[in-house]
């Protein structure tokens, strides 16, 4: 009677262990499940930006820089464009202009109502303003293939000291950082689920591998921020020899929860009130 009762107590404490070992087996699978669910990286978000808008922003520069040549990619309805007060270039595929360009403080203005793309085949910006150009404003497509062709064209247009500025590259939030417009699956986890910055946030990883020579610096300018990028070398050949590559590892939306976390986790922002002292 001892001896089956032994028994049967042994058999009992091993059932127990191996429930016990099956439990803490399931429950770490299930947290590393939950870890690398894209759920996560949906939780992380940016605060609203608090800085001064960004056209503000964008005059200031205008004001510091006192550029003798200017180029905008992204016009539209011509917010920035006026800011202008120099010889000027601006392309957009649809100009709907609602605000007169000063004319009397913008000696000359070319506008090229085609793709970016189009417009870097068939025209010289330096032909077209007699130099090289000192500041240029890309709010093109916000796609990071169409960023890294016009940032790719732009550079080899400009010179050492020339400054150029990206705009909605820093989206709060995975929903408005999706490379399509209209993907509403994670619209409900927004803030502002009207607002689509595309993946043109992913050049800063392009830049952090392949160009770390450039200076690249983020202000908390609202909407979705302003990045003013210094250092530049219209010889660099590096981002257009990588081109295929770059658009292969980053142009598509694999891996994205990951990447906007990587984003997110790398991301310095400078107060606007800085932007003309580190100028």
């Amino acid at each position: 009677m001892d001896e089956v009762y032994s028994d049967g107590v042994h058999e009992f404490r091993t059932g127990v262990t191996r429930i016990v070992c099956f439990l803490d087996q399931w429950c770490r699978s299930a947290c590393y499940r939950h870890m690398q669910s894209p759920a996560k990286s949906e939780t992380n978000r940016l605060a609203d930006l608090t800085g001064d808008h960004y056209r503000t922003c964008l005059a200031r520069l205008h004001s510091t820089l006192r550029p003798r040549s200017y180029l905008e990619i992204g016009t539209f309805h011509g917010d920035s464009l006026k800011l202008a007060k120099c010889p000027a270039i601006a392309v957009d595929p649809n100009f709907q202009l609602e605000h007169r360009v000063p004319t009397d403080a913008m000696p000359a203005l070319c506008l090229f109502q085609m793709r970016s793309d189009e417009f870097f085949r068939s025209y010289n910006p330096r032909a077209i303003l007699g130099r090289p150009i000192d500041f240029a404003f890309l709010d093109g497509m916000h796609l990071l293939e169409c960023l890294l062709r016009d940032f790719i064209h732009t550079e080899k247009t400009c010179h050492g000291r020339s400054v150029v500025v990206l705009h909605d590259c820093v989206p709060l939030d995975l929903h408005m950082a999706g490379r399509a417009w209209n993907d509403m699956t994670r619209r409900a986890l927004s803030v502002h689920p009207e607002w689509w910055t595309g993946d043109v946030w992913k050049i800063f990883a392009v830049f952090r591998r392949y160009r770390p020579d450039l200076t690249v610096e983020v202000f908390d300018a609202p909407p979705t921020g302003l990045v003013v990028i210094r250092g530049i070398d219209p010889s660099s050949q590096v981002l257009a020899d990588h081109q295929k590559q770059i658009v292969e590892l980053f142009g598509n939306s694999n891996g994205e929860s990951a990447l906007f976390e990587d984003f997110l986790s790398n991301l310095e922002i400078n107060p606007t009130s800085r932007l003309a002292e580190v100028l």
